[in-house]
C-alpha cells in the first residue's frame, strides 16, 4: 500500500495523504481499518510551488514582521524603555502606517506604576496596548479560575488564537524566559529551540511579530552577542534577528544595533537617550518616567562597548594598536572601516582599543563623499627630534585624562601649540600635545559647509566634520538654525541644508 502512495507521490506529484488515499481506494482490502493510529509520514514541499517575497519591515534592518526578534542588552541599560517606544510607535501607526494592537507580556516591572506610565511618556494610544495572562481552571473546581503566568510552549495555541481574535500585530516578552516552561532549560539548546521555534510558527502563520526580551551576562565581555546572552548560543541562532544595547559611559547615550543582520541589508546603529518624562498618574500625581530620546545613526556599532574594560588588558594592547596605527597609516589616509578591517586581520580584535590609540596618537578623523564616510590619518611626527611643533586645529585647550584625544587634530596649518617629548625605554621619542591659546569658535558658516542639501547627517557626524564642535553643541547649534530655516530635519532626525542657504562667514 505505501509503495504503491509513493509511486503515485512520485508520477503525479500528489500529497503523501492524497496519495495514500487513493491507493487504499484501489486496493480497499488492504486498507487500514477505521479507528487505526495514523502513521507518522514525511511531507514535502515542492521549491517550484513556494511563493518567494521580500522581507517587510517592522523597524528598518532591525525588525522583520511576522517573525522573533531579540532585543537585548545588560541590566538596567534601557531594553525595556526602548520596547515601550516600539510598542507606542505601533499603536501610533508608525510603524507600519496602520496603528496595530500590541500584546505585552511584562513580568519584571510593575503595570501599574511602572509600564503604563512609561507608555503615557512615550504616547501610546493605551487602548491598542494588551497585557497578557493566563487563567487556569481549578483542578478541583473546574468553574473557578485563577490568574497565571503564559506557559510556552504549551500555552501557544492559545496564544495564537488570541492574535488572531484580537488582530495583535505586536507581541513583547519583558523578558522572554519568564514565560518559558518550567520544564525547559534556559540554558540548553534543544530546549530553547523548542521555546523559539514554534514561536516563528506562531508568528509566521499569523503575521505577528514577536519581540523578545534577552539578558546579557554582566560576568563576560565578548564582542559576540551570541555568547551574551544569557543562557545558550541558540537564542541567537533561532532568532531571524539580534538587537543588541550597550552603553557609552563617556557619551552618557545608549547604542542600539542589529549584532544579527542576516535579513538586513546593512548594520544600522541608532544612538539615544533615555531622558525624564512627567506623567499624571490616575490618582492625580506627578510622576517622573524614562522615555526614548533618538539622537540618530551612527557610523558604527557598539560592540565594542559590551568589553568591559578589565577584560581588554587595555594597558598592552593600546601600545600594540598605537605601535600598528602609527605603521599603519605613516603618511596616507585610509577609511576608517579599512583601517579597523585590515587592523582585525593583524590581531588587534577590540574596536574601542584602536580608537582610543588612535585619539591618544592625536589622529585626525574627517569626514568625506556622499554618503560621508569618515577617514582616518595621522599628524606627521618625526621619532627621533621633536623641533617642530604638532599643529592643531580649531582647539582652544588639549583634554586630558578621561576626555584625552576627544579634540580634532589637523595635518598643517599655523598653531601656537608646544610639543614635549618622552624618553621611552628603547630611546626614541614619543610627543604629547600642551594646551594651545584659544582660537575662533566654530561659526554657523562652518556648520553649514559641513552639510549636504541632500543627504541627512547627524549631529555627532556633524561635530566629527566640524573642528572644535562637540555633539552636544552641534546638536544645539543645528536646531537653532533649523529655527532660522537654514537646515531641515528629515524623518530620522538627521540634518539637511535648504537649497537657498548660502553659507558665509
Amino acid at each position: 500500500m505505501e509503495n504503491r502512495a509513493a509511486e503515485l507521490m512520485a508520477n503525479q506529484g500528489l500529497p503523501w495523504q492524497t496519495a495514500l488515499a487513493q491507493a487504499e481506494a484501489e486496493h480497499p482490502e488492504t486498507a487500514t481499518t477505521t479507528g487505526d493510529v495514523p502513521r507518522r509520514a514525511v511531507a514535502f514541499t515542492r521549491a517550484s510551488d513556494v511563493r518567494t517575497r521580500a522581507v517587510d519591515w517592522l523597524l528598518d534592518c532591525w525588525v522583520p514582521q511576522g517573525s522573533v526578534t531579540l532585543l537585548g542588552g545588560r541590566e538596567g541599560i534601557g531594553k525595556s524603555t526602548i520596547a515601550v517606544d516600539w510598542a507606542a510607535q505601533a499603536t501610533r501607526g508608525n510603524l507600519t502606517g496602520t496603528p496595530m494592537n500590541v500584546a505585552y507580556v511584562v513580568t519584571e516591572d510593575s503595570i501599574e506604576d511602572t509600564v503604563v506610565p512609561r507608555l503615557q511618556a512615550a504616547g501610546a494610544d493605551l487602548a491598542r496596548v494588551m497585557f497578557l495572562t493566563a487563567t487556569v481552571p481549578d483542578p478541583d473546581d473546574p468553574a473557578t479560575t485563577y490568574e497565571s503566568s503564559l506557559d510556552l510552549p504549551g500555552d501557544y495555541p492559545i496564544l495564537q488564537r488570541f492574535i488572531r481574535e484580537q488582530g495583535i500585530g505586536l507581541v513583547i516578552l519583558d523578558a522572554a524566559k519568564s514565560v518559558m516552561s518550567s520544564k525547559l532549560k534556559g540554558n540548553d539548546d534543544l530546549d530553547i529551540r523548542r521555546f523559539l521555534e514554534p514561536m516563528h510558527r506562531v508568528a509566521h502563520d499569523t503575521g505577528c511579530t514577536f519581540v523578545c526580551l534577552v539578558h546579557f551576562s554582566a560576568k563576560k565581555g565578548s564582542a559576540d552577542t551570541g555568547n551574551l546572552i544569557m543562557g545558550s548560543s541558540a537564542w541567537q541562532q533561532v532568532a531571524r534577528s539580534v538587537v543588541a544595547v550597550a552603553e557609552d559611559k563617556d557619551a552618557g547615550t545608549v547604542k542600539v544595533w542589529n549584532s544579527k543582520a542576516n535579513l538586513a541589508s546593512r548594520i544600522r546603529t541608532m544612538e539615544a537617550q533615555i531622558v525624564s518624562a512627567e506623567v499624571v498618574t490616575d490618582d492625580g500625581r506627578r510622576t517622573d518616567k524614562g522615555r526614548i530620546n533618538w539622537i540618530g545613526e551612527c557610523d558604527e556599532d557598539g560592540s565594542a562597548l559590551l568589553v568591559p574594560d578589565a577584560e581588554r588588558g587595555e594597558s598592552d594592547n593600546r601600545t600594540d594598536a598605537e605601535v600598528w596605527l602609527e605603521d599603519y597609516l605613516k603618511g596616507c589616509e585610509r577609511p576608517k572601516k579599512d583601517v579597523i578591517a585590515d587592523a582585525q586581520k593583524a590581531g588587534l580584535t577590540v574596536t574601542r582599543t584602536l580608537e582610543r590609540a588612535f585619539k591618544k596618537l592625536g589622529g585626525v578623523a574627517e569626514h568625506k563623499g556622499f554618503p560621508r564616510v569618515a577617514h582616518w590619518s595621522l599628524p606627521g611626527r618625526d621619532t627621533s627630534v621633536a623641533t617642530a611643533p604638532v599643529p592643531l586645529r580649531g582647539v582652544a585647550t588639549v583634554a586630558t585624562g578621561a576626555d584625552q584625544g576627544k579634540r580634532d587634530v589637523a595635518t598643517g596649518g599655523k598653531s601656537s601649540v608646544e610639543t614635549r617629548s618622552t624618553a621611552v625605554a628603547t630611546g626614541g621619542v614619543r610627543h604629547h600635545l600642551a594646551a594651545v591659546s584659544d582660537l575662533t569658535a566654530p561659526s554657523d558658516a562652518d556648520i553649514l559647509d559641513s552639510l549636504d542639501t541632500e543627504y541627512g547627517l547627524s549631529p555627532e557626524t556633524v561635530a566629527g566634520s566640524v573642528p572644535g564642535l562637540t555633539r552636544d553643541a552641534a546638536l544645539a547649534r543645528l536646531r537653532a538654525l533649523a529655527t532660522a530655516g537654514l537646515v531641515t530635519v528629515d524623518a530620522r532626525g538627521r540634518y539637511i541644508r535648504t537649497t537657498t542657504t548660502g553659507a558665509s562667514s
